[in-house]
């Protein structure tokens, strides 16, 4: 049997789809799913675009003029995601901009012959949130234009959007297409096979408890609250989400909240943060759900502390896409929040995150973990995990160990974490031994086939506004609610302060902000640095 090519397919229906010539128009247009940045959307009108903290001057007003070799900003440029922003600002000045960059977009075809599927799910996604904004237009050129260029995206879609490689991707190219189907003329059959499609998708990529495999919650919260714009969707046609569709949100729910911080924040282990609090907080509502699961680990992430501090660690033990499979890079990360204010941040970055080439060619940044230093980060086959709960009559102490190290070095850590009961004390203890006789064997080996010191160190990314004070064998943080807290340590350890960067995803900006790191050298079988955060 002939098996035919992705490249073919994407060929043969990209062809397909530019001969398309029937002419569609909106039967109504749509509430958006979500509104964009009135300051960026302020920049752009003033000849500036805001990317990752830079500003980009505008050439001649064209948006399509900015030359450079980042995949982000090509995918941020014809995802639309700008025109969420000057949607925001909503005036004549910024309608008429929006209107030029989109228009010379289609009248171009500047997209036909780049059709990677999550760009065109992306930008298709913008245009039709937004056409109500966009088609304030007497010029029946333009309009038609738009509206051709709207079939034909999403007819390649309809024919390819399996072939996207992520979750929460295709659940979206799924939404989209309904919502297609939905406002669009002559694409009503979409509505009724791509609810079908939603139904299998749903059970292929939700599991019993409301999580999703790659254990990513940015993703897990993107599919909610698209399922939950998709109930309002259904109800301007008198149609209600399916049974599946209606327990997946009731499943999600509480799964989302479990793995929010005091302050409502979602935890940011998996890095890239797409949907802001407050549209979060929306779906939340909007779902009717108000508790949350009662289980310590929820997908992989244990949790300490529900009244004064809210303590998240990373106890997953599975590869995922995220992180490329090296799961060493977050393993045992820990996040922690004090009375609704950011403590320790783990603000992961994912480097190249949608390299077009799909190459996953990633990197994660700054996370607050321990770890063996110099040389050891490489990719390290996970073997077995643990973890383990103990409560006492003053406090709960989580401990997890894992053996990813275990092969090249014969070290199996763990992590221990301590939370006294009034939660204002903090314990914690971090340590790399060498377990049997087999892993002394290996840890000797390596020591001599190296020839260097080895280190291990313990990470705490500090949330750009804690203000830190170095003491002798310490250092005093105030944090924004103005309490102070300090982190203790015993043993043969040094510290040193870092410059370290926070990333803030959903508002796409990188902060500088502190790391304290605590080294110590391992000498052998058994190594440990204890630290605690105590209350001042």
């Amino acid at each position: 049997m002939t098996r035919i090519s992705s490249q073919f397919l994407d060929y043969y229906w990209r062809k397909k789809s530019l001969r398309l010539k029937t002419a569609k128009k909106f039967l109504l247009y749509p509430e958006p799913y979500e509104i964009g940045s009135v300051e960026k959307g302020k920049l752009l009108t003033s000849g500036n675009l805001k990317f990752h903290n830079e500003l980009i001057k505008i050439s001649n007003h064209s948006l399509w003029e900015i030359q450079g070799t980042d995949v982000a900003l090509d995918y941020y440029l014809h995802g639309f995601s700008w025109l969420n922003d000057l949607a925001a600002v909503g005036s004549y000045e910024a309608l008429k901009l929006a209107q030029k960059w989109v228009f010379h977009w289609t009248l171009n075809e500047l997209g036909n012959e780049n059709l990677y599927l999550d760009l065109l799910t992306q930008r298709l996604f913008n245009w039709i949130n937004h056409s109500g904004f966009l088609l304030k237009t007497p010029n029946l050129a333009l309009s038609e234009s738009y509206m051709k260029s709207i079939d034909q995206q999403s007819f390649f879609l309809e024919k390819r959007w399996q072939s996207l490689q992520k979750d929460v991707d295709r659940i979206k190219a799924i939404v989209l297409l309904i919502s297609v189907g939905i406002y669009v003329t002559n694409k009503n059959y979409l509505v009724q096979s791509f609810i079908k499609a939603l139904d299998k998708e749903i059970i292929n990529t939700i599991d019993a408890k409301g999580g999703i495999s790659s254990r990513d919650p940015n993703a897990l919260a993107e599919i909610f609250s698209l399922l939950n714009w998709l109930e309002v969707l259904l109800e301007k046609i008198n149609l209600n989400l399916s049974e599946i569709q209606a327990s997946a949100i009731k499943k999600i729910a509480p799964t989302l909240r479990s793995l929010r911080h005091l302050d409502g924040a979602l935890i940011g282990f998996r890095g890239e943060i797409k949907i802001r609090d407050k549209y979060l907080d929306r779906a939340l509502v909007q779902s009717g759900v108000k508790h949350r699961l009662l289980d310590r680990t929820v997908m992989g992430y244990s949790r300490l502390g529900n009244h004064k501090m809210s303590i998240f660690i990373d106890t997953g033990g599975k590869f995922d896409s995220i992180t490329n499979g090296n799961f060493l890079h977050t393993k045992s990360a820990i996040e922690i929040t004090i009375n609704k204010s950011p403590f320790v941040v783990s603000g992961i970055k994912i480097s190249n995150f949608r390299e077009l080439d799909r190459s996953d060619n990633m990197q994660v940044d700054y996370a607050s973990i321990s770890k063996l230093e110099k040389g050891f980060e490489n990719n390290v086959s996970l073997q077995s995990s643990s973890l383990e709960f103990y409560d006492s009559k003053g406090a709960t102490t989580l401990k997890a160990s894992h053996n990813g190290y275990l092969n090249e070095t014969g070290l199996t850590h763990t992590r221990t974490i301590k939370l006294d009961n009034d939660e204002t004390e903090i314990h914690g203890e971090d340590s790399f031994n060498a377990n049997s006789d087999e892993a002394k064997f290996r840890f000797e080996n390596i020591l001599t086939k190296r020839k260097q010191t080895m280190f291990m160190s313990v990470h705490f990314l500090l949330h750009p506004e804690v203000v830190i004070e170095q003491a002798q064998a310490s250092v005093n943080f105030l944090l924004e609610n103005k309490e102070s807290y300090s982190l203790k340590f015993s043993g043969k350890c040094d510290l040193r302060i870092e410059e370290g960067v926070f990333y803030e995803g959903s508002t796409e900006k990188s902060r500088a902000t502190k790391q304290i790191v605590l080294s110590s050298q391992v000498v052998n079988y058994d190594n440990y640095i204890n630290w605690r955060i105590v209350k001042v």
